[in-house]
């Protein structure tokens, strides 16, 4: 009886299992979950100076034991450090020798730490110029501060506890103008569980006190809490006296965590607060010049790599004889770049341009407007889109479009829930044409840089795939979230693949429907796949008329703010296999057609090891809109279930791969496991027949 049982089993996960070729092994002994998954927090020191070698400490959980550490760009050395003689590993930290080459790229890395658990978050740290320290505690008070032996340097730190602050002490000259630069969201863009979710920093800055006690009052000499256009804040400010100044940093709102780390910059160090053009073409020289200080000159000729793909932010870091620059972002396009020609404040002087074309100018001043003049053919179509925000421009854009007798034929400001304008009109008569540039908010300054895009509508797709660092049980299943973006009425379907698979995995995938916002890739894994770690791609294509589009999608870390998800973008997408889970998941049936105004229930199945006895909730993942799946609960001693999906009024024409999902509690550690997927059509609503009148049969 009790083989019969099994064989029935065995040949259940044989017909419905997909790429899986066994149910999970029965041990008689005890079931495990595979290792936990490596969680980082923060490094400190969270830089490494060109050329040099730093010792950094990773925070987290179950960081140990290290099998393999990457880092992107691998311009940066890594070196495991065991624990000193006598002392075990701790699986909270782990220590680090990262050596930067002489070449290396400045500006910040990524690093993630591969554990049998699985891959890593991705944790950021930054390769410059500038010697590294550590705050030491107890730094909360002036008098507590830490004391830094000379300037300039780049000092970290952690706000690990509410109301921590860290303050750091320093001597400084009449008349330095000193930067204090903070990099405290760059390094970690959300954090889960607060509110606003990032370390909201403020840096203050008081002249030491002198002897053992507190003054009964300090007035701060400089402070900031942000800097326009910028994630974090950046302080530039004249030293009054000769002296001991202390400078404070701090959660605006008290908070603390071991996310809450920081780099701060502190010295006469070159920072660069706009350039200009802010825009440049792969492939090309072009003469930038700058506004900051401490940049020793006013402009330099910036050769852009042909590789520089068009339509993404390009990074460029300038090497001077006081060290290296902060980050200068510059939006690489195809299209001719035109510069604005001031005065162009009014429709009389507006600058004249010829279309498509990337405008570019700087609203430098307070109620400043920038006007240009274009010509347009009867019925052609542009779209004109700014480019601010990508940029770190304070720019809250306007756009306005009039004709040649001023009257206004369109307006755009925060499309898509960005500070950028965008317009797209289709003009019924040939002429010229205007359109101005202005500042929602009347501000204005020299930071104040735009890009004007103007162009033809040209259809297009791009992707963002999550998560970064899928893990996939041995025996079980993983799904990964592929968004799609479309542009300019792009509505053809995209067919998806995935590269890099290493063995024993198969790839399950659906197109992308031009009515589809995103759809689900599922990995399936057969019981006997070994352990490996390898990157992957999403591939996306798609055919628009004679062209050809491919575009890999963007790896992503979802995390959720408040009540939506935000996508962080990384370097690579990395899959881990891990050994195999006590339990996996199964739909009873691998396709299910509905219409609209339809419920159904499903069969779906848990498959336990020996000995798990569980209770397992099943969620849905990947349905398609207007579509929603009620969750059920398999009780601990049965196998088998119903899921109810919904299809609502309305709901769409498409098919999506849905998966089941289950993340369960077992001895004090979790483990989330996905099913194969269930191909899902939907089909259309039946029509309702006429009723019959009454009285005729």
């Amino acid at each position: 009886m009790k083989t019969t049982r099994c064989w029935s089993l065995l040949l259940l996960v044989l017909a419905v299992g997909g790429g899986l070729q066994a149910a999970p092994a029965r041990a008689e002994d005890s079931p495990a979950l595979p290792p936990n998954r490596p969680v980082l927090y923060a490094a400190l020191p969270a830089g490494v100076p060109l050329g040099e070698s730093v010792e950094t400490t990773l925070y987290g959980t179950d960081l140990q034991p290290v099998q393999q550490v990457r880092i992107q760009p691998p311009d940066v050395k890594v070196q495991v450090i065991p624990p000193p003689k006598g002392r075990k590993p701790s699986p909270r930290q782990v220590t680090l020798r990262l050596t930067a080459a002489k070449d290396a790229s400045p500006g910040m890395h990524e690093l993630r730490v591969v554990t049998p658990g699985g891959v890593s978050n991705v944790l950021r740290f930054y390769v410059g110029t500038l010697p590294e320290e550590v705050e030491s505690e107890p730094n909360d008070t002036p008098l507590q501060a830490t004391q830094l032996a000379s300037l300039p340097v780049a000092v970290s730190g952690m706000l690990n506890r509410g109301l921590d602050r860290d303050c750091f002490r320093f001597s400084a000259k009449k008349g330095q103008v000193l930067v204090l630069d903070l990099q405290a969201r760059r390094l970690h863009p959300y954090v889960w569980g607060q509110r606003p979710g990032w370390l909201e920093g403020l840096l203050t800055v008081w002249e030491a006190p002198r002897g053992n006690r507190l003054p009964g009052s300090l007035r701060p000499v400089a402070y900031a809490h942000h800097f326009p256009g910028r994630q974090d804040p950046l302080l530039v400010f004249e030293v009054p006296r000769d002296g001991n100044y202390v400078v404070e940093v701090r959660d605006e709102l008290y908070r603390g965590r071991a996310q809450f780390s920081y780099r701060l910059v502190i010295g006469q160090v070159p920072c660069v607060m706009a350039a200009f053009p802010p825009a440049v073409q792969p492939g090309t020289g072009v003469s930038v010049e700058m506004v900051g200080v401490h940049l020793g000159q006013q402009g330099f000729k910036l050769q852009v790599p042909k590789q520089a793909p068009p339509g993404k932010v390009f990074i460029h870091h300038l090497l001077t004889p006081a060290g290296a620059t902060n980050a200068m972002r510059f939006w690489a396009t195809e299209l001719p770049v035109r510069a604005e020609h001031e005065p162009n404040n009014t429709p009389q002087q507006a600058t004249s341009a010829g279309v498509p074309a990337m405008l570019v100018g700087t609203i430098d001043r307070a109620g400043d407007f920038d006007y240009f003049r274009f010509h347009a053919a009867k019925g052609q179509r542009l779209v004109f889109q700014t480019v601010c925000q990508p940029l770190f421009s304070p720019l809250d854009a306007r756009l306005e479009l009039y004709d040649a007798k001023g009257r206004r034929l369109a307006g755009s400001d925060d499309w898509g829930g960005t500070r950028d304008a965008r317009i797209d009109y289709t003009f019924r008569t040939e002429g010229d044409y205007l359109v101005r540039v202005g500042d929602t908010t009347g501000q204005g300054s020299p930071q104040h840089v735009y890009c004007l895009r103007v162009r033809k509508p040209q259809p297009d797709f791009s992707l963002t795939v999550s998560p970064d660092n899928p893990r996939l049980a041995a025996g079980g299943a993983v799904a990964l979230r592929v968004l799609i973006q479309r542009h300019d009425g792009f509505n053809a379907p995209v067919k998806l693949a995935v590269e890099g698979v290493p063995p024993g995995v198969t790839v399950h995938m659906a197109s992308l429907g031009g009515s589809l916002g995103e759809q689900t890739v599922v990995l399936t894994a057969s019981a006997d796949a070994k352990p490996a770690v390898t990157p992957i791609r999403v591939l996306g294509r798609a055919k628009v008329g004679d062209r050809q589009l491919q575009h890999a999608a963007v790896p992503a870390e979802q995390v959720r703010y408040i009540n939506s998800w935000r996508y962080v973008p990384a370097r690579e997408q990395v899959l881990a296999l891990v050994p195999q889970a006590p339990f996996a998941l199964r739909w009873e049936k691998p396709e299910l057609k509905l219409h609209g105004n339809q419920t159904v229930k499903v069969p779906v199945r848990v498959i336990r090891a020996k000995g798990f006895q569980v209770p397992v909730r099943i969620t849905v993942q990947g349905l398609p809109p207007r579509v929603a799946g009620v969750p059920v609960v398999i009780d601990a001693k049965k196998d088998t279930g119903e899921l109810e999906l919904r299809a609502y009024g309305r709901a769409p024409e498409n098919t999506a791969l849905v998966v089941l999902v289950a993340t369960v509690n077992y001895r004090g550690r979790s483990f989330t496991q996905y099913s194969p997927p269930l191909k899902l059509t939907i089909e259309p609503e039946p029509k309702k027949q006429a009723a019959k009148p009454k009285g005729k049969k």
